[in-house]
């Protein structure tokens, strides 16, 4: 009998709960298929915070262009769809439209800021200008993805893109705190001199891919599957004589020392 009555209690509670979640349902909001939301497409962390020097490109480079990559979320169309990106102010030196950058809404651009029809993914170019301003300066051009009528921002994170420009060498975002101690503490000077005895460009690319550093997405990792202890300590070494060797033609040269920008001569691989 009490089997029976066990029976009966759990048909009446399983009863209770499914009109209970009937009546949920009845009270949520119909999902609105025909919106769509378009969001940055990131393979990694580190192409959130980006720096760019037209040091690197030569003297007769006028342009430097990022590619941002991204993605839609919602239905497809078969119709291009506009997409909008919309600058973010910030309390540093920001950069100006039409002075360090093309602005995004300019006409030039607006054929290349499409999602193409029966498309869900896009490259769209972030065009900067070698305004002479950036010899004295770095600016900031910090942007996300606006709205309009074909797209809303995507709930999907990053929700923003940072780009350090100048035209002087500038600290890779990915020269994190264990290149501050193995090699030195950043410095344009340090910079300088690395790149003239290395003849490497050490911008993120190098030391990305060759050396295996990353923006530390915590207090704990700085390298990447490029990374190989043995080999970075072997280059340390290499440089470290490639600066002795460089310094005594300098010396010869008149020229002195390789200098830090605080006046101090350039080490590598010593800490204070």
């Amino acid at each position: 009998m009490d089997n029976m009555e066990d029976r009966i209690f759990k048909y009446i509670v399983g009863i209770v709960f499914l009109c209970s979640l009937l009546s949920c349902e009845e009270k949520l909001d119909n999902y609105d298929t025909e919106t769509c939301w378009l969001r940055f497409n990131l393979s990694q962390l580190a192409d959130t915070l980006q720096s760019r020097s037209f040091v690197y490109l030569g003297d007769d480079a006028e342009t430097d262009t990022v590619w941002i990559d991204v993605k839609t979320i919602g239905s497809m169309k078969d119709y291009d769809r506009k997409i909008t990106f919309t600058q973010v102010m910030t309390d540093t030196t920001n950069a100006e439209a039409g002075k360090h950058y093309i602005a995004f809404d300019d006409l030039a651009l607006a054929n290349a800021y499409v999602i193409p029809a029966n498309q869900i993914k896009a490259r769209v170019p972030v065009i900067f200008k070698r305004d002479v301003s950036l010899k004295n300066m770095d600016v900031l051009l910090e942007f996300v993805i606006g709205s309009n009528d074909d797209f809303q921002p995507g709930f999907v994170k990053p929700d923003r893109i940072q780009v350090w420009l100048t035209d002087r060498l500038a600290r890779p975002s990915n020269w994190n705190m264990y290149l501050d101690y193995y090699i030195g503490s950043y410095d344009r000077g340090l910079h300088e001199c690395l790149i003239h005895i290395t003849g490497e460009k050490w911008d993120y690319d190098y030391l990305y891919d060759v050396l295996g550093f990353i923006i530390p997405e915590d207090s704990w990792t700085y390298t990447n599957d490029n990374y190989e202890d043995a080999y970075f300590q072997y280059l340390i070494g290499v440089w470290q004589q490639l600066l002795e060797e460089d310094n005594a033609r300098r010396i010869v040269e008149g020229k002195g020392p390789w200098m830090r920008e605080d006046g101090k001569e350039v080490r590598i691989g010593e800490t204070e």
